[in-house]
């Protein structure tokens, strides 16, 4: 008996989606309207949200998101966390191959929200500080 309410319970999913989509900017991309339309979801309404969900990013930081599209017509977005190497390009100055430390800070914050409480800040450094090798950038001194 109880597994049977628990079935009513869960919703079906119609359509599993993974989109890469710029943060804030959900609006500007034509091509979305139309595999929205298709599994009938307004796109009016999934801008909406998706834009207050990725609000804590900068505008337009890419982002994998995961859009789950259920029977019903309802729809949940997951917003997975912006590849590192993204955050560094966008700080990067190319003109002496380096990065600030100011800078560092700011993706290690921008990560450290997004991670579980537990995670200590040495782990998110030492993952972008593995990031910056692999793209032979340096930090700049002091």
């Amino acid at each position: 008996m109880l597994s049977l309410l628990k079935q009513s319970f869960k919703k079906e999913t119609l359509r599993l989606l993974n989109l890469y989509l710029p943060a804030q900017n959900s609006t500007q991309i034509s091509n979305l309207n139309a595999v929205l339309g298709q599994a009938g979801i307004n796109s009016f309404d999934f801008s909406k949200k998706f834009n207050e969900l990725s609000k804590i990013y900068n505008i337009d930081v890419m982002l994998k998101v995961q859009l789950k599209i259920y029977i019903d017509k309802t729809f949940d977005i997951y917003i997975e966390r912006p590849f590192i190497s993204f955050l560094v390009f966008e700080e990067y100055n190319s003109l002496d191959n380096s990065i600030s430390l100011n800078s560092l800070y700011k993706i290690a914050n921008i990560l450290f929200i997004l991670k579980n409480e537990r995670v200590y800040i040495k782990s998110i450094l030492n993952e972008i500080l593995g990031t910056l090798k692999s793209m032979k950038i340096h930090i700049k001194d002091i």
